[in-house]
């Protein structure tokens, strides 16, 4: 199962028609289609990231340890940015390109598995306006079907770069320490 288009309950989308008017939805909250993940992406993400190598320090006797079909949470995380573009629309006008830039409190409160359905519930937390670009953060929180407790939580923060203003500013560079060098 993929994103699930059809599934509109609760669905409200963030309509970003210039980046100096998002700060006026900074507090609405948005909600995600409902997300299962597919086996075979999970295999990919394990065998990237050499997680399909079964690593001695883990020490799990057979059937022990972490279970059939848990989804490792940063690869949750990355799924952030992909949720996100379901509920974002950007006006046709609108020319920029949002940048991931970071996660701060980030949260694993309860396992995430293959069989389950999970939806992310989002809220504009702020915009800032830089030199760079604007920076915009959002408070998630991945609610899972038939769950009291949500499987993460994390502010992820993007920071959007005016594309119809290129000779003015480039693309975030970072610094030997991953800073920003644009502000």
């Amino acid at each position: 199962m993929f994103v699930q288009v059809a599934d509109s309950s609760e669905r409200k989308k963030l309509t970003v028609r210039s980046l100096e008017g998002l700060a006026a939805s900074i507090g609405q909250e948005f909600t995600t289609p409902a997300f299962q993940m597919e086996a075979e992406r999970v295999q990919y993400f394990e065998r990237a990231t050499y997680l399909d190598v079964k690593h001695a320090a883990y020490g799990e006797p057979e059937g022990l340890g972490y279970g059939e079909g848990l989804l490792e949470g940063f690869h949750l995380l990355g799924m952030i940015d992909f949720l996100l573009t379901s509920i974002i629309e950007v006006d046709d006008g609108l020319n920029v390109t949002p940048w991931n830039y970071g996660l701060d409190h980030v949260r694993f409160v309860s396992v995430l598995r293959l069989s389950d359905v999970f939806r992310l519930r989002v809220m504009l937390s702020g915009v800032q306006i830089r030199p760079s670009g604007t920076l915009v953060s959002f408070e998630t929180s991945a609610e899972v079907d038939n769950r009291e407790r949500p499987g993460f939580t994390a502010t992820f923060h993007s920071l959007w770069t005016d594309n119809s203003r290129q000779g003015e500013r480039t693309a975030p560079q970072q610094g030997a320490r991953g800073e920003s060098t644009n502000e």
